[in-house]
């Protein structure tokens, strides 16, 4: 099965984006900073839970003054009751320690495939939070638990950004929505991610379907975590109505794709072309 691999490109002007903020008259000062810098290891993103799992880890450091045991407490800013259980109200540093980690429970009241907000704070008198450092003093995640399961280590082909890689991209599946997906999708940290249907024959050719994790049709742009330099996040649109293929020969996916970004409410594509992703 042979496809052009670029079959359009196009390109639009894009209209300039005004902005404007307010001067807040009832600002008010926080409390100070303390001295010790405790942050979370990991700001959060997307905590996925393998179908066994019955907990997740969380793990804090402290920067400086790492010779005396530390208690610092813990703030809940969203979590489920029902769902996630053994949150601690506070946690120990002991003398010379500078990292410590602590699970959360996850119970049976979770439903597969939900996502669960869940987010913690460290109080601004523990933090240094004017200091850029790759951690943070706050934890924000969203929860879910799932069956995906990785098969492949498949390579990839941007032919937008012109990325690349023969290997990195997982190829999953899950048993209990009968479908597969590509995560990290682009190659960036993050949650992007998309589904399809396929029967999982590397053998042999196929048309596959992007869908939604309810199977419905992809209609929605999916997030990339691209971010372009003056207009934002940067989206993929499945385009439905130009053949989505597996060619057995070449043992390769071929995802037609439109690029683009919103300004404002409208949707200003950078042109479209296939994106292609290869079994090992």
């Amino acid at each position: 099965m042979k496809l052009n691999k670029i079959f359009l490109l196009a390109f639009i002007a894009f209209a300039g984006v005004f902005a404007s903020c307010d001067d807040d008259d009832d600002y008010k000062a926080g409390k100070p900073a303390g001295e010790v810098d405790v942050r979370f290891v990991e700001e959060g993103g997307q905590i996925s839970v393998p179908v066994t799992a019955t907990s997740f880890s969380v793990s804090l450091c402290r920067l400086s003054d790492k010779t005396k045991e530390l208690k610092v407490p813990i703030k809940v800013l969203s979590a489920n009751d029902s769902v996630f259980k053994d949150i601690p109200q506070e946690i120990v540093f002991a003398a010379g320690e500078d990292t410590v980690s602590f699970d959360v429970t996850v119970t049976d009241k979770v439903e597969f495939f939900k996502e669960y907000p869940f987010s913690l704070a460290i109080p601004e008198e523990y933090t240094q939070p004017y200091i850029d450092e790759d951690q943070t003093p706050t934890f924000n995640a969203n929860v879910i638990k799932n069956d995906w399961e990785t098969k492949y280590i498949v390579g990839y082909y941007s032919w937008w950004y012109e990325n690349s890689q023969p290997v990195g991209l997982p190829l999953q599946y899950s048993e209990i929505l009968d479908m597969w997906r590509v995560t990290n999708f682009a190659f960036m940290e993050g949650t992007s991610c998309f589904q399809f249907l396929w029967d999982g024959d590397v053998t042999k050719d196929a048309v596959l379907k992007l869908v939604t994790q309810s199977g419905e049709p992809q209609k929605a742009e999916i997030p990339t975590d691209l971010v372009h330099s003056k207009y934002g996040p940067v989206y993929t649109k499945w385009l439905s109505d130009v053949p989505t293929v597996y060619t057995a020969a070449d043992k390769e996916f071929a995802i037609p794709f439109q690029w683009g970004v919103f300004i404002g409410s409208n949707w200003g594509n950078f042109g479209s072309g296939y994106d292609l992703f290869y079994l090992p």
